[in-house]
């Protein structure tokens, strides 16, 4: 025992280790496809705008006034929607002046022509800024 010989320790050996670049790229790629998915879903969602746009101003254009009610609650949803500038929110709060008469009563009589009036008016307000 005491004549045999003591093998020395073997020093360790380096290992190469690539999970550092491999999550970097991993990642970059991540980051990457983010960039580009949320580059998509603004383009799409930026097409679909002048859709709504139009759809709900066809909607306000069409609005049927004989039961005067509901056309006074369609009315000022669709032009709340469509309702940008000043100018539109101006005669949008007269419209509404006009409207708070028809809304609120449990029979409400036929819409005036005056606030009709101010109605087309409003429209066309909305379709000049829209061009």
């Amino acid at each position: 025992m005491i004549n045999e010989k003591i093998m020395p320790i073997r020093p360790l050996l380096p290992i190469e280790d690539y999970s550092l670049y491999m999550f970097i790229f991993i990642l970059i790629i991540t980051l990457i496809s983010i960039i580009f998915l949320s580059k998509f879903i603004i383009n799409w969602y930026k097409k679909r705008q002048p859709v709504k746009f139009k759809k709900n101003l066809k909607k306000l254009k069409n609005i049927d006034f004989t039961d005067s009610k509901k056309a006074a609650y369609n009315i000022t949803y669709y032009a709340r929607l469509l309702a940008s500038t000043n100018e539109e929110k101006h005669k949008l709060n007269q419209l509404n002046n006009k409207l708070f008469d028809y809304k609120y009563k449990q029979n409400s009589q036929n819409i005036n022509d005056k606030t009709k009036q101010l109605y087309n008016t409003f429209i066309d307000i909305i379709q000049k800024s829209s061009k």
